[in-house]
């Protein structure tokens, strides 16, 4: 009996650097693999992982498809996606995910969406929402890694789609290598990292493991070390990423500034983060807006308790006093309060890092896996109704005239 033909998957992606959706890519692709046939699509750029990406089998393919709609690019995209000939279009990233969708839309492509983060109102201006309310219908799944970003979203396009395009809409949370993530912490390793750093042995360790950008709010992390070294003469804090280079340079020179240059350890970009994790005593998020922070279930994994803000996506990973504490958005104050209780108790320590162990077993490989794979499959045999129908009506006049 011949092979079936496996089905072709585009999962498309602004760049392909150090970042939640990712990594998680490259977790779950060995899963997904058995039974598609996956590229991926980078529409602006290449970025850090494309190496490890290709070591896995993963083929990686580029397009120019940044910069204003017009009519040009809009045509371009189209003509680019039909020549790969997907079955299913998967786009993750918010940045040109209209390009990317109106472009799969021309090319007759089922069209799946995630939003990998909440939906702050700056990013989804009155424009925006007109975009994708018309862009919705032709949209066959909309995935969301947290209720609260299903939730706003479904309050930003209600009063302007039919009621039953809610059904559209589908929370799925990633999905993390957690047994991987086990393995590649060990004593050795964090022994390592101490000769690495020249720590002292009664040092107390902090981190955070971060794409460095303004939206995960670095400055309030200095600031509560800044307070938090009054107490702990001895304390490090690592932050553990790359990214934005000026605003790199920006926390550099507030670190600087603040005299805690001997306090606060900038790694860069790490390949093994699964140490430094255990490394720390304590992992700490401040970000403004967060989708489902990969960094808390990766320290999790590893049995590290972690302070995060208060925002409604944390709150739903987060049992506050249990894998750890909750702190004021934009207080640190508040942060450094609840990092000095943790560092103060080792059995809190220990109660709050065996509570997250348990808890990261909600977020394994294999669950999320077969559920992508039935999404993907039912998608093509059970589309939503109307999808298609959508699609077929639009041309590309249809978008530059109604100002999309």
């Amino acid at each position: 009996m011949p092979e079936q033909k496996k089905l072709k998957v585009l999962w498309s992606y602004r760049r392909f650097g150090v970042g939640g959706s990712e990594t998680s890519a490259l977790s779950i692709f060995p899963l997904l693999s058995k039974h598609f046939d996956i590229t991926v699509l980078l529409t602006s750029g290449v970025g850090t992982l494309v190496p490890r990406a290709k070591e896995l089998g993963i083929k990686v393919v580029t397009a120019d498809m940044k910069g204003k709609l017009n009519r040009r690019r809009i045509a371009r995209g189209a003509r680019f996606i039909a020549e790969l000939s997907p079955d299913i279009v998967h786009i993750h990233s918010f940045d040109n995910h209209f390009m990317v969708r109106i472009a799969a839309i021309l090319a007759r492509v089922p069209i799946i969406f995630t939003h990998h983060h909440t939906l702050p109102a700056q990013r989804y201006t009155p424009e925006l929402i007109k975009r994708e309310v018309r862009l919705l219908p032709a949209t066959d799944r909309v995935l969301f890694v947290c209720n609260e970003a299903r939730e706003q979203y479904w309050e930003l396009v209600k009063k302007k789609v039919k009621p039953e395009e809610k059904g559209r809409l589908i929370l799925m949370h990633d999905a993390f290598d957690i047994e991987g993530l086990r393995s590649a912490a060990t004593d050795e390793d964090v022994r390592t990292l101490r000769q690495a750093y020249s720590l002292p042995s009664d040092a107390r360790i902090i981190g955070t493991v971060a794409r460095i950008h303004p939206v995960k709010n670095l400055e309030l992390l200095i600031q509560a070390v800044a307070i938090l070294r009054k107490k702990y003469e001895s304390l490090k804090c690592f932050i553990v990423g790359e990214g934005d280079e000026k605003y790199l340079e920006k926390i550099r020179n507030m670190t600087n500034e603040l005299g805690l240059g001997d306090t606060i350890i900038f790694t860069g970009f790490q390949e093994n983060v699964s140490a430094f994790y255990k490394l720390f005593e304590v992992t700490v998020l401040t970000s403004r807006i967060e989708g489902l922070p990969r960094s808390v279930i990766e320290s999790y994994a590893v049995g590290t308790p972690v302070v995060l803000p208060r925002i409604a996506s944390t709150e739903e990973i987060l049992d506050d006093r249990r894998e750890g504490f909750f702190a004021e958005p934009g207080s640190p104050q508040k942060f450094a309060q609840r990092i000095a209780i943790l560092l103060a108790n080792e059995e809190l320590r220990q109660f709050c890092g065996e509570c997250a162990r348990a808890r990261s077993e909600l977020f394994t490989l294999q669950p999320y896996a077969e559920k992508l794979r039935f999404l993907y499959e039912t998608l093509l045999d059970s589309p939503p109704p109307g999808a298609a129908a959508a699609k077929k009506k639009y041309r590309l006049r249809y978008f530059l005239t109604r100002r999309v």
